[in-house]
């Protein structure tokens, strides 16, 4: 009923309100991964095999592992009503692999076993065989690029000026586990926090794929002065809600209404 409701108001809009899916409230902008459906050819899966996800998740299914080119972009567009410098997180899951290399005691590679093929999923720490170890850092991460209205690219706070027009590698997640991304966790020529300076209006998350078997379940926007992660992580996305249309006024004074 809740869908049909929203669908139906949003066939009321201007064209150019028809956009706008999302809107900030109270200094929080929290959006459902399914709320924007994947297109046809697009290299992401519907998924609902990793419990505790707020109703489904989205899989990326493209690239290698490791990493590949930005592709299958996903549109999210929001409001922002009152402006301040506001903070991404993903809510996501990764992936950690069995490769070839020595494990160290806890079972996992060193930074020398770099190696991008996959053997098996492990279990816990451990692979099956002496000359396996786990990879952590892989399936990982996805890129994320904000634009406002007119679709100009909006560079985050801090940006090294030779990305700027970039896609930006988001990285985090839990192991086959739901955890929201952590601080300093876009990476372009360094760690920065995902940061933007959003004025009061209008703008468009794009999300494209970056390393395979990577989880989203949610995304979340906070104004930094006014809020915090923890404020965001239990509250309903905040679906757009059109204005009400203006009221009838009647007849101009002094003209017969009949």
């Amino acid at each position: 009923m809740r869908a049909i409701i929203v669908a139906f108001a949003l066939a009321a809009l201007p064209a150019s309100a028809l956009a706008q899916q999302f809107e900030e409230r109270d200094g929080y902008v929290v959006m459902e991964m399914e709320s924007v459906p994947i297109p046809s050819g697009h290299e992401w899966e519907r998924r609902t095999d990793i419990p505790g996800a707020s109703g489904s998740h989205y899989l990326f299914t493209g690239n290698g592992i490791c990493n590949g080119p930005a592709g299958s972009p996903l549109r999210y567009t929001f409001r922002v009503h009152t402006g301040g410098t506001y903070r991404l997180h993903l809510r996501a899951a990764r992936t950690h692999h069995c490769v070839t290399g020595a494990p160290q005691a806890n079972g996992r590679c060193s930074e020398h076993d770099r190696t991008c093929t996959s053997l098996s999923i492990p279990d816990g720490d451990r692979c099956p065989a002496s000359d396996q170890c786990v990879r952590t850092d892989i399936s990982n991460d996805a890129f994320v690029h904000v634009e406002e209205a007119g679709g100009g690219y909006v560079p985050f706070v801090g940006q090294p000026g030779g990305s700027v027009g970039d896609p930006i590698k988001l990285f985090g997640g839990g192991n086959q586990a739901w955890s929201w991304t952590g601080a300093r966790a876009l990476d372009i020529h360094g760690k920065h926090d995902a940061d933007w300076v959003l004025e009061p209006g209008d703008y468009t998350l794009v999300l494209q794929g970056r390393s395979q078997l990577f989880r989203i379940d949610r995304l979340m926007f906070y104004d930094t002065a006014r809020g915090g992660r923890g404020g965001g992580e239990d509250l309903a996305e905040t679906l757009f809600t059109p204005p009400p249309p203006p009221e009838d006024a009647g007849p101009p004074p002094g003209e017969d209404a009949g």
